[in-house]
């Protein structure tokens, strides 16, 4: 709550030129995190720069999230997979939700589908 203002006076300060994003960190909680970059930054671009410079353009993207920052991956994923403990958003965005970061998911999934 602490940090809204900050993220109100920066949203109308630089609209859709900043990114940012605050959430509640999963693990050590009641800490938040705030991050913010540049408006086109984004993991999907990032993604899509990366399987393009590897030639990896034809290949199945399968990608992983849990914030509202995961959701230009999830977009450009050909199966996107959500943890459980993934905010609303991410969970409905999802193809598939696994069991929660804490409970190994992500590596399990990973070693069932290698």
């Amino acid at each position: 709550a602490d940090l809204l203002p900050l993220v109100r006076d920066l949203q109308a300060a630089h609209g859709p030129a900043l990114q940012l994003h605050l959430f509640d960190d999963l693990y050590t909680r009641p800490w938040s995190w705030l991050t913010m970059h540049a408006g086109t930054a984004t993991k999907g671009r990032a993604v899509d720069r990366l399987m393009t410079e590897a030639s990896l353009a034809d290949h199945r993207l399968v990608a992983f999230g849990d914030q509202l920052n995961d959701l230009p991956l999830f977009e450009r994923a050909d199966h996107a997979v959500a943890t459980a403990n993934a905010v609303p958003d991410v969970l409905e965005a999802a193809d598939e939700v696994i069991g929660a970061h804490h409970e190994d998911a992500v590596v399990r999934w990973l070693e069932q589908h290698a």
